[in-house]
């Protein structure tokens, strides 16, 4: 049976372990703080607005490069709709209300239901879930000896371009390194990429 950690016990992180469990993995969730779900308990003051059902919602997004910021909200939409969102939390048993037309919130007003469903869920699934569990990058990713990171894990699968001298002529060729990890730690050469392990080892 494949096996999976999952950093991070925020939203995104909690829908990847279930969507890994569902998927037939033995799955493992990583939090670094004492429960999941923190920043979850915060939005929409407290009552959690889980999805807005405005078609044009893309269209209020700003960001310093529009045509990127348009390109990546329409690819996570592309992959998960609004409609996906809610099949998933009312399949889930979570019913909701829609405010002001389109703002959609638990019908409780509570985001600790929102919570409250995510994490039933995994225990159903049999997701394994660890909290105050930190995670530390360890290895030489680029090649400048052994380096430690402590930290979140912010990205896998990075690619690096890198430059190849092919002969005395000094005649260089692009190449890629990928499958390299990025944590939240400072971006200095060689700082993580390893393999992943707790702050026991």
């Amino acid at each position: 049976m494949k096996q999976v950690i999952v950093i991070g016990g925020g939203a995104s992180g909690m829908l990847a372990a279930i969507a890994s469990a569902r998927g037939g993995a033995k799955t493992t969730l990583l939090e670094a703080g004492e429960k999941p779900g923190r920043k979850l308990l915060l939005t929409g003051n407290g009552r959690c607005n889980l999805t807005n059902l405005n078609d044009e919602i893309l269209s209020v997004y700003d960001s310093s490069d529009r045509v990127e910021a348009k390109k990546l909200l329409e690819s996570v939409f592309g992959r998960f709709s609004v409609r996906d969102t809610l099949d998933f939390f009312h399949g889930e048993g979570l019913l909701t209300s829609v405010e002001h037309g389109t703002c959609v919130y638990p019908v409780t007003g509570q985001s600790g239901s929102v919570v409250g469903i995510l994490l039933r869920t995994l225990r159903s699934l049999g997701v394994k879930m660890k909290f105050s569990e930190e995670v530390v990058a360890i290895g030489n990713a680029l090649g400048y000896g052994q380096s430690v990171s402590s930290g979140y894990l912010s990205a896998k699968d990075r690619g690096v371009e890198t430059v190849e001298t092919q002969n005395a002529q000094q005649d260089e060729e692009q190449g890629e390194t990928a499958g390299l990890l990025q944590t939240d730690a400072a971006i200095n050469p060689g700082n993580s990429g390893g393999a992943l392990l707790n702050m026991q080892g």
